[in-house]
């Protein structure tokens, strides 16, 4: 038999509580999950916004300044903003444009109008 403190033998000693629970490490941010699954990326929810800011800004500037051309530009970004996922802002962004253009065409020809008289 042997004695605890001869050396080449192994003891097994309990663990020594701490009063601490340990806790697995949590994974960061976008890492995978236990599941499979990762945080889902943040740019697909808003991809086309910029095509659709640029559309409302084209066609509020339609209506004082050169809707012929300000007007089309603020459809054409208002759908591609839609049709890049920016759903449904960009097809009321495009619908949008519409109006102002026309709205721009009315308040253009009453101003060359009422400069005529």
């Amino acid at each position: 038999m042997s004695t605890p403190n001869q050396p080449g033998t192994h003891h097994e000693t309990a663990p020594q509580q701490t009063g601490y629970e340990t806790t697995p490490q949590q994974a960061g941010y976008g890492a995978p999950q236990p599941n499979g699954y990762g945080a889902p990326p943040a740019t697909t929810a808003r991809r086309g916004r910029g095509f659709t800011i640029a559309g409302i800004v084209c066609g509020a500037l339609a209506l004082i300044f050169v809707p012929i051309v300000l007007g089309p530009l603020g459809i054409i970004f208002g759908f591609v903003g839609n049709s890049q996922g920016d759903r449904p802002l960009g097809k009321y962004v495009g619908i949008g444009s519409v109006v102002t253009m026309v709205l721009g065409f009315v308040i253009g020809a009453l101003v060359l109008n009422s400069m005529k008289g």
